[in-house]
């Protein structure tokens, strides 16, 4: 009978709420005169309300944002929790996203005041919203700072630019302009491939594509320039596209501005993936046909095209361009200590000129620009003698070149 008696007692303590009664059972040893059965009375357990955990509040301010070279976004700041400086673990987003922080030399040290914090984090190339978020695992985020920046990687910086130079008018300007476009692309492709094998250096193939070309005659605008064909031109880009590569335009004015030439192609200029060159040989003073005399331009003639193409870029937020100044003579860029090196370009002195070995390598040493600037250097297939190796170029010019043309 011991088994109902139990199966009662359990469906009792179900059954009742409140303060529970239990019905006990009893033992014939100790017989009870008014019931064989005891009861007793057993108290519920009370409710406790659970206590909510306790709130902080975390806060801060960002004292200072930097961007390097390679893309790399440093921001320091301070934290507090409870309005005390505290340290409190900070994360980033870019763009509504949770990004990684990384560590460097600046930020991988602990910063030893309360508080204190710098952190960093790898930018994506183009324009982009970066925000600072204090973490609270006691209460709520709090965003420190959001900050809209600009990353443009520098376009050459550990690569080297290999070009062809010539135009899609006649290959006698230059090897660019021998066979399809098509074919031109893929051998300059090809040659880029060469060089990044035999240097160990990344390469850009590229056009340095002649679209005005000085002329022999005035014209019937007096300036010794034509202009050549923006169907060749359209050609040849699609082709240097084709093998994920730049197209240089390249300006011969004659008697006329530059400026006035380079704005005529804004809307190629506009396009990520074209750069500029000034021949500064053939820019004449008025009325003075071209190869009569060497050509030259001064500082402000150039530096009123490297703002304009400087503009052009921050802009769109397009990615660094080529501004090249062709020159092999110190007075063919007057006052060339005066041109202004400006970040959304990458400003290449290109050091032309052809001869033996020797003289293309101390011709390139006197004209090597400051380290804010890039240097170039052209080979000629014909006019020179003994045609420069890749090794050659890479381990015996007074620094390694960021462009190298072929003519």
């Amino acid at each position: 009978m011991r088994r109902p008696r139990l199966l009662v007692l359990v469906v009792a303590v179900v059954v009742l709420g409140g303060a529970v009664s239990v019905l006990l059972p009893g033992t014939a040893d100790a017989p009870n005169p008014d019931d064989s059965r005891a009861r007793v009375a057993v108290p519920a357990p009370a409710e406790k309300d659970v206590p909510a955990p306790p709130s902080e509040n975390v806060s801060g301010v960002v004292t200072d944002i930097n961007v390097n070279d390679t893309g790399i976004l440093t921001v320091a700041g301070k934290t507090q929790r409870n309005g005390s400086a505290e340290n409190v673990a900070v994360a980033f987003w870019i763009d509504r996203e949770p990004a990684e922080s990384v560590s460097t030399e600046t930020s991988a040290p602990p910063v030893p005041e309360p508080g204190r914090f710098s952190k960093a984090v790898q930018l994506r190339e183009g324009p982009q919203e970066v925000c600072a978020i204090a973490l609270n695992d006691a209460g709520p985020d709090a965003v420190l700072g959001c900050e809209k920046v600009m990353y443009r990687a520098q376009l050459v910086e550990g690569k080297m630019i290999i070009a062809d130079y010539g135009s899609g008018a006649t290959p006698r300007l230059g090897i660019a302009g021998e066979g399809t476009p098509l074919e031109a692309a893929q051998r300059v492709a090809a040659r880029a491939k060469e060089w990044e094998e035999a240097t160990g250096i990344p390469t850009i193939p590229a056009f340095d594509y002649i679209q005005t070309v000085a002329q022999a005659s005035p014209g019937s605008d007096g300036d010794y320039s034509a202009h050549t064909s923006r169907e060749d031109l359209d050609t040849y880009l699609a082709a240097i596209r084709s093998v994920d590569g730049l197209l240089i335009l390249d300006f011969q004015p004659g008697g006329g501005h530059f400026m006035k030439q380079v704005v005529q192609y804004e809307d190629y200029l506009r396009q990520p993936d074209v750069g500029l060159a000034l021949d500064t040989e053939w820019r004449m003073p008025w009325g003075v046909a071209p190869a009569t005399i060497i050509g030259y331009a001064t500082a402000s003639e150039i530096n009123e095209v490297g703002e304009y193409l400087a503009n052009i870029v921050a802009e769109d937020n397009l990615p660094q361009k080529a501004f090249v100044i062709h020159q092999f003579r110190a007075k063919m860029v007057r006052d060339r200590a005066a041109i202004v090196d400006r970040p959304e370009l990458a400003t290449i002195f290109h050091i032309d000129g052809h001869g033996t070995k020797q003289l293309k390598r101390t011709v390139y040493r006197q004209l090597l620009p400051g380290e804010e600037f890039y240097a170039g250097f052209k080979l000629f297939f014909d006019e020179d003698t003994g045609l420069m190796t890749p090794l050659e170029v890479r381990d015996d010019l007074a620094r390694i070149p960021a462009m190298v043309s072929y003519q």
